[in-house]
């Protein structure tokens, strides 16, 4: 196994796992690419330090458990919490949610006891079996903290007040009053128990537990940030917070993506550090010397700031860069495994990445094999670059001359090949072809020239919109050229016959019923991406109660009788469409289906036994497939619909278009028997109940045998934010109920 490894300022950072070391594949994949993945170095080499350490779409937030035994997790998509066992290197059980994570905390040693803090306003409290309880908080939390010495948990968000929940008493507590609109950080000392509430506007407020009032504020300052507003102080928020475990240091991160260092006995920083991006700071923690890591510098401890694009870990006293990691993904959060040099970074990606980096610290005691790994990798020899030398093959080296250097110094075997000196190599090849410099210099003259002919000034000639391609070029004779590989597509298309409807491409032309070549090109130019889109109707029914009065007309003297019928009304409240076709890939791949009970077969060994065959009403068609979640759209547009207040049904339905390519028979027979007049006059006399099922049974080889997958760029998480605002402003409904007629 083979680590990919990056140097920054002489600091080996080794990833471990994640980026594309540990590709997933889906189940209906892993079956074809199996011997594909055999020669791929990559997947042969992979490290898999945890099974199954993701998400299916991304992470959110990580936590190792104060005993260190354990890694809680949160991500997407459906949102959920897992955690993983570090001795069993193994998931060991995943818990969902009904609203995605905004951070947590774990409140024992271990994983039984944590809360969760929900974006739809919800603070969860979870044991080992179950989610224990939840309750809601007045506005949006944005984060969380717990005191345990009072057992209360300080939730900061959209307000100028920290809410406060007892979970000893079970009851709200007064909130603390802050001078700001909003508390984006809430952190507690575990030195000295204060509490700090990073503000978004600009500003640190520290508070004592004891008194429950504020006694100072920090006003961080960075040179030619102000606010675009009103000119003054400020412009940035504070967005990310740690304490030293000394108690007198913090760092504070801010949205302009400084990071700044404090003593609480002073009210300037001692240092200030620019992640360059300009991107809101996520994280940033103090990390202090690990046992077995060496560092000259008298104050060891570094500090971790990331934000969405990288992560820079930097000296305390000097702040100089110690390394730092460009994962290939965007951050949502980072995790340092404690007393080591193992870290987990949490992304907008499926697995969670991880990196080793020795030089901060050694390897855990559950993942020991990354000492030897590494340890092996420093003793092995790098492999030699050439880069002044060329490759050739035997039979090259034998055309310029130069076969009887085999064996000397000058000529390096490597592979099928040998590297030769750069600069011999272009003398042989002078003296080999010694009229090579007069082509080439013929060569450039005619592409002078042609492109002066281009740039002369010609007479245009308005052509209409539609098929100006087919106007402008008149294509040879039907049977002077049956070379379907060398062919332009204008001059393919010019020379078959077909049609295009709302279903996709038609054809009946002889050539692609007798020749391979043709049959291959046409299905690969007409696979094109199928027009989907998103049908979206919200309806209720409503009950309709009708009276109807009657009297007997013999006896008048009878008396009236009241009858009363209901019915029930399906009415439509709101109808719209969304578009998915520009967020499909342009090509498909093609692939075959394979039926239970026969032999698997090539695509083209299929459309070769397809030419040959002589059934005059055979058909070959190719079925059209975007490969998407679509349980997953239905769940995110029925989610955003439900949050307006609409209270009925939704039904969301994917309509498509252009999704089938077909091949007809050339046959004359197959060309009447499709004519419509011949299907209205099967239909009028009842003829179809014997030809259908006869045609049924002579396309049965080759009906849905044919399949070309296209996949969605777009997550349906993604495309339903995208268009949030349009299905917003789209819901329409009434409650008024049908009148009594």
């Amino acid at each position: 196994m083979v680590l990919e490894v990056t140097n920054t300022n002489n600091v080996k950072v080794y990833t471990v796992s994640g980026s594309s070391l540990t590709r997933k594949l889906p189940d209906w994949l892993v079956k074809r690419k199996r011997r594909e993945l055999q020669k791929d170095v990559e997947w042969t080499r992979r490290i898999e330090l945890i099974q199954d350490f993701g998400f299916p779409e991304a992470s959110l937030r990580l936590k190792v458990t104060p005993d260190g035994q354990f890694c809680m997790a949160t991500g997407v998509y459906k949102p959920q919490i897992r955690v993983f066992d570090f001795a069993n290197v193994a998931m060991k059980f995943d818990r969902h949610t009904d609203a995605e994570n905004v951070n947590f905390c774990v409140l024992s040693d271990d994983w039984t006891k944590s809360m969760h803090l929900q974006n739809d306003r919800s603070i969860e409290f979870h044991n080992e079996g179950q989610m224990h309880f939840r309750t809601r908080i007045p506005r949006f939390g944005r984060d969380l903290a717990y005191h345990s010495s009072s057992c209360d948990v300080l939730v900061g968000g959209a307000s100028s007040e920290v809410f406060r929940v007892n979970i000893d008493q079970g009851r709200f507590m007064t909130p603390l009053q802050t001078q700001s609109e909003g508390v984006n950080v809430v952190r507690v000392s575990q030195a000295h128990e204060l509490f700090a509430f990073g503000t978004q506007d600009g500003t640190v407020e520290f508070w004592d537990p004891r008194a429950r009032n504020r006694i100072g504020v920090l006003e961080p300052e960075i040179a030619g940030i102000v606010d675009p507003i009103n000119g003054t102080r400020g412009g940035f928020e504070i967005s990310a917070m740690d304490f030293r475990n000394d108690g007198l240091g913090v760092a504070v991160g801010t949205s302009s993506g400084h990071v700044l260092l404090y003593d609480l006995r002073q009210s300037r920083p001692w240092q200030t550090k620019d992640q360059q991006y300009g991107l809101p700071i996520k994280t940033v923690k103090w990390m202090e010397q690990a046992q077995g890591a060496y560092s000259p510098e008298v104050d060891s401890a570094k500090i971790m700031s990331a934000d969405a694009r990288i992560i820079k870990l930097w000296s305390v006293s000097t702040g100089k860069v110690f390394t730092s990691i460009e994962p290939t993904n965007d951050i949502n959060d980072v995790c340092h495994m404690p007393n080591s040099g193992l870290l987990f970074v949490a992304g907008e990606s499926a697995e969670i990445q991880s990196y080793f980096i020795p030089q901060l610290g050694p390897a855990p005691a559950w993942a020991h094999f990354l000492e030897n790994l590494t340890e092996e990798m420093e003793q092995k020899p790098q492999q030699t670059i050439y880069d002044d030398y060329k490759f050739v093959v035997r039979r090259e080296l034998e055309s310029l001359g130069l076969s009887h250097l085999i064996g000397s110094p000058v000529l390096k075997p490597y592979m099928h090949g040998f590297f030769v000196d750069l600069r011999l190599y272009e003398r042989a090849k002078a003296i080999a072809n010694p009229f090579a410099y007069d082509d080439y210099r013929m060569q450039r003259v005619q592409d002078k020239l042609q492109e002066a002919r281009e740039s002369r000034i010609r007479a245009t000639t308005k052509l209409p919109k539609e098929h100006q391609p087919l106007i402008t070029y008149s294509p040879p004779l039907p049977g002077t050229y049956r070379d379907a590989d060398t062919m332009s597509s204008r001059d393919f298309f010019a020379s078959l016959e077909y049609k295009r409807t709302g279903k996709g491409y038609s054809s009946n032309d002889w050539w692609l019923n007798t020749n391979v070549c043709a049959l291959r090109r046409f299905i690969n130019e007409c696979n094109e991406r199928p027009r989907v889109s998103v049908e979206v109707v919200g309806s209720h029914t409503e009950e309709r109660v009708t009276e109807t009065i009657s009297t007997d007309s013999r006896n008048p003297n009878d008396r009236m009788q009241r009858m009363t019928s209901t019915s029930r009304d399906t009415v439509v409240d709101f109808r719209f469409s969304l578009e998915l076709t520009p967020f499909i890939h342009s090509k498909g791949t093609l692939h075959m289906t394979h039926t239970p009970g026969s032999e698997p077969m090539d695509i083209d060994e299929f459309l070769q036994t397809y030419v040959e065959t002589d059934n005059v009403l055979k058909q070959l068609q190719v079925t059209k497939k975007a490969i998407w979640d679509y349980d997953a759209v239905r769940t995110e547009i029925t989610k955003l619909v439900k949050s307006t207040g609409y209270p009925h049904s939704v039904h969301i339905t994917f309509p498509m278009g252009n999704d089938c390519i077909k091949i007809k028979s050339h046959s004359v027979v197959s060309r009447v028997w499709r004519h419509p007049v011949t299907s209205f006059l099967c239909f009028v006399s009842c003829a179809c109940l014997l030809g259908w099922p006869v045609e049924r049974a002579a396309t049965q080889k080759w009906r849905n045998k044919l399949m070309s997958d296209f996949v969605v760029l777009a997550s349906p998480r993604d495309y339903v934010q995208r268009h949030a605002e349009f299905i917003r402003g789209q819901i329409a409904w009434s409650p008024q109920t049908l009148p009594v007629v």
